[in-house]
Order: C-alpha cells, then structure tokens, then sequence
C-alpha cells in the first residue's frame, strides 16, 4: 500500500491508502529522479507539492500534517504519492534523530479516481 495525499474537489489536502495498477501512472522523462535528504527535526509549514511524485524513503523517519489534525510517519521502505499541487496543502517534520533521505520520481499525470472527500 501506498500513501497517496491528494487535493478535493473542495480544496482540502487529504490522506489516503492505495494499491496501484501497472501503468496507471508514469515516470516523467522531463524531470530526473532524485534525492532528497532533509536534516533531523526539519520541519515545513504548509505548503503543496510542486509536482506529482513518488517518494521512497530510503532512511530516517518524516510525518506529514494535515489541515483536518490527521498524520502519516512514513519510515524507510514508505512509499508516498505526493499528489497536492493545489489546495491547502501539508506540513512535514523530520521526527527521526537521523536525516531523512529519499528517492524522489517525477509523475506525469496524476492519480485517478480521486475522492470528494
């Protein structure tokens, strides 16, 4: 399972789980994969993705934020669909006392059959 955040058709980021399907989503050549690492207790106000991607953490431990109060940890081996280009936003803070590192893969689309709520 993935952890997808999303924007609603009301604006709202939020969370959710999901299984992908082979092809349903693609690598953009346009942009190169990268990594990421943020220092131990970093932490961003809200904000929103600059473009759709995966993000595989590689090591240490980050916690995204919600405007609704809810959380995702996500910790080595995580997956995230970084989804959220427009609407509120989130907020993440390194919680591990380590850097957290990871593999960061551009998107060219974004996730179908996102929910209204």
């Amino acid at each position: 399972m993935i952890n997808h955040s999303y924007t609603n058709a009301a604006g709202q980021t939020r969370s959710r789980e999901i299984q992908p399907k082979v092809g349903e989503l693609n690598i953009d050549p346009a942009h190169p994969i990268e990594v990421w690492s943020f220092d131990a207790g970093r932490f961003a106000d809200f904000h929103n993705t600059s473009r759709r991607m995966f993000i595989v953490t590689l090591s240490g431990e980050l916690e995204i934020g919600y405007k609704d109060g809810s959380t995702r940890r996500l910790g080595p081996g995580d997956v995230h669909l970084e989804d959220d280009v427009t609407g509120e936003g989130h907020t993440i803070r390194v919680t591990s006392s380590e850097p957290r590192v990871a593999v960061v893969i551009p998107l060219t689309q974004e996730w179908p059959d996102v929910p209204n709520s």
